[in-house]
Order: C-alpha cells, then structure tokens, then sequence
C-alpha cells in the first residue's frame, strides 16, 4: 500500500533552498517515505502521536504520517545537533553550526554566557 508524500509548506522552501547534492541524496530516502512510513532506523517523536524523524546523513527529516489518508507529510529538515539548515544568500552550503548561526544573527555565544563572559 503507497502512500502519497508531500511537504508542509516550509518544509517544501528548506528543501528548495538546499544545495542540488543535498536535494539528490536525500530524495531517494524522502521518496522511500511512500513505500515504508517507518523505515528502519526511523524514531516516533516522544510527546506525539504521529510524528516521525529519520536520519540521513547530518540531516533529519521530521515528517508526520496520516494512516487514514495514507500520506507521509514532511514537516522539517533539521542540521546536525538539532540546529535548522539554514542557507544565508552569500552561501553556497547550509550552516549547521548553532555558534555560527548565533554570531550571524548577532546573539551572544552562549559557551562565553555559561563561563560568565559577554
């Protein structure tokens, strides 16, 4: 039994925002999705009812699965360490390093904020 796999709105722009190799490796596992929901190696999100992640290199991608209208839908792409994937314009490759990220974006680095630095 196929299911049918889309993507949340969001979900659709990270994907269309990623560099073409990243988009290539991780279609094959997205398009998995159709054939087996819960591939193995895919983990229920604790504190959900339908909910999934599955790994795929530094990647993970959050998706829901909807047993009634037999449909995977992705939710989110998320960096290693839980961090998002961004892409800033001047870059080529996502960022996936929540220090960099913090620094671009002009927050304190939090280590500094823990060992009492500013």
């Amino acid at each position: 039994m196929a299911y049918r796999v889309e993507f949340a709105p969001a979900a659709a722009r990270a994907f269309r925002k990623l560099p073409q190799e990243i988009q290539a490796s991780l279609k094959p596992l997205i398009d998995r999705l159709a054939n087996e929901p819960r591939p193995q190696g895919s983990k229920k999100l604790k504190g959900t009812r339908d909910q999934w992640r599955v790994r795929h290199g530094d990647c993970r991608v959050i998706y829901q699965v909807k047993e009634q209208q037999l449909l995977v839908l992705i939710l989110k792409l998320i960096g290693i360490a839980g961090i998002k994937i961004f892409i800033f314009p001047d870059s080529a490759q996502p960022v996936v390093d929540g220090t960099a990220i913090a620094r671009a974006i002009g927050l304190p680095d939090v280590l500094a904020l823990k060992r009492g630095g500013r």
